[in-house]
């Protein structure tokens, strides 16, 4: 949860102990102290926060307490780079955690039918990847997917009739499951979906 305890960092004190730990991903460590209270000072990325924990127990869920910001921040970060999904928990049903690996995440992500086994393989690697410090748990569903289309910036192939059935097809190799439908976006563009 806190990454690998640095050498020689772990210290008595006068009424309890301190430690130092440093995470493998880049600019994030935690300085642990404990005096009748577990108190754990943590920084990522020059974002810092602190979490205690009254009950004196590694296992106690306020160490899970982190700055709303951290996912904002990672959220903006993966769904920058890839075709994925960021789900940031809701704060009104609470939160899972399972030590010592912290707070679970889901990210979501499409996957062409023809490319399952490729994933298949991307996640036993993962798994088998010694810097990625916590469990990881997958599963796929088939389900449907909308494509929405801005008419003013896509190739007019997109306008051929059959373009709702094969363009779908090529791009998600699941057939369409209806007709295409224009309706106006958000920002007052025509669209096809």
């Amino acid at each position: 949860m806190f990454g690998c305890l640095q050498k020689g960092s772990f210290r008595k004190t006068k009424g309890g102990w301190s430690a130092s730990y440093l995470h493998p991903t880049a600019e994030t460590s935690a300085e642990v102290f404990y005096n009748n209270v577990l108190e754990v000072n943590f920084s990522w990325r020059k974002v810092k926060w602190m979490a205690i924990a009254p009950e004196r127990t590694f296992k106690d869920t306020r160490l899970c307490i982190y700055p709303k910001s951290l996912d904002n921040t990672m959220k903006e970060r993966l769904e920058e780079r890839y075709n994925l999904a960021y789900s940031i928990p809701n704060e009104k049903i609470g939160r899972d955690c399972y030590f010592p690996d912290g707070p679970s995440r889901c990210v979501v992500c499409p996957i062409r039918v023809s490319s399952l086994r490729t994933a298949r393989e991307a996640l036993h690697a993962m798994e088998q990847d010694e810097a990625i410090v916590a469990p990881l748990f997958a599963f796929a569903v088939m389900g449907l997917s909308v494509i929405d289309y801005n008419l003013q910036v896509v190739p007019s192939n997109v306008l051929d009739p059959l373009f709702p059935i094969l363009g779908p097809l090529f791009a998600t190799e699941l057939p369409a499951a209806g007709e295409a439908k224009r309706r106006r976006s958000e920002d007052g563009h025509r669209c096809p979906s």
